[in-house]
């Protein structure tokens, strides 16, 4: 006997037989459209002052109380969407609105969503993420972790190569144990933000808590070049049989200085130097206006290095410097 195929028939029948057995006349309703205010005289009263339009999953339209003695009403089968629509439609202290639990309910509903919202967030901050076939980690402790879990020492390397730059920088100013920097210095955080490329390479940068700092009175905006305009740029290259030149900086951040007074206390990726009281000094990524003390920077290294004056000679221009 095909034990199987017994099994699949034998489920079908059972369905088949809830569906028979499924009680005729249980309708499910969408959404409340709209509501309306009667009386005892009119001819739509149903036991209650407050009608409400209801859309049926059929898509059909039709009146039905709000709330009835005999626990009929909408309020009755699904006093949770009541609740929401007298909030969306500022019902809630209107006459006629005021059931037993609507504003709890309301308040209920927001804790809900609010809950919902920060586990959403808090397994977006903490679930597993691969780049490349690797696991990426999020904080030091998880990267130690994988790397023992993998028995190599790959993020354990790219710390202490991104710690290694940050000090040729001279990004901080280390105030030892229990340093104080000043009443005006503001206490931040940085943490690890890690990476792995295409070619397997693992990467590690260190970033500021930029959001633990006050927003600066003066504008920090610095612009970028759009994607529009590198295509005007090249065409213009090429029509005018030009050379395109481009370039990266490395740890372009870190040639510029920050005008704003954050210290740290330094974690467990700063090695002997955990616990120390670190100053920032140079445009940490992460801080509020580094983008723009580095657009100053490279300004004012171009301004220096290419200041040029342009002299007409027989309709060619030369460029001295």
């Amino acid at each position: 006997m095909d034990y199987p195929r017994f099994a699949h028939v034998r489920v079908v029948l059972c369905v088949c037989l809830l569906s028979v057995i499924q009680p005729i006349g249980v309708w499910k309703f969408r959404r409340i459209l709209d509501h309306k205010y009667v009386t005892r005289s009119d001819k739509n009263y149903m036991q209650c002052s407050v009608n409400v339009l209801i859309e049926w999953e059929s898509g059909e339209t039709s009146w039905q109380p709000l709330h009835c003695k005999d626990k009929a009403g909408i309020y009755d089968c699904d006093p949770v969407t009541v609740a929401i629509y007298a909030r969306e439609n500022n019902l809630l202290d209107a006459k006629g609105r005021k059931l037993p639990g609507l504003k709890k309910l309301v308040k209920t509903q927001k804790r809900i969503l609010r809950h919902a919202k920060q586990a959403k967030l808090h397994s977006f901050r903490t679930k597993p993420i691969y780049m490349y076939g690797f696991e990426v980690p999020h904080n030091h402790e998880q990267a130690m972790a994988i790397d023992c879990r993998n028995g190599n020492t790959n993020f354990a390397d790219t710390e202490n190569a991104e710690i290694f730059m940050i000090d040729e920088f001279s990004t901080f100013q280390d105030l030892g144990l229990g340093g104080n920097p000043g009443p005006d210095y503001k206490k931040i955080r940085v943490h690890m933000v890690y990476a792995v490329k295409h070619d397997g390479r693992h990467k590690a940068r260190l970033v500021a808590g930029g959001h633990l700092t006050e927003t600066p009175i003066d504008s920090v905006y610095s612009s970028v070049v759009s994607l529009r305009g590198i295509r005007l740029l090249t065409f213009v290259a090429e029509l005018n049989d030009l050379e395109v030149w481009a370039t990266d900086i490395g740890n372009a951040y870190l040639e510029s200085y920050t005008q704003e007074k954050v210290y740290i206390v330094a974690g467990p990726e700063f090695g002997d130097r955990q616990g120390h009281t670190l100053v920032i000094c140079k445009a940490l990524y992460g801080l509020k206006s580094s983008g723009l003390r580095w657009h100053e920077r490279l300004s004012d290294v171009l301004r220096d290095k290419w200041k040029a004056r342009i002299n007409l000679h027989g309709g060619r221009q030369t460029k001295a410097s």
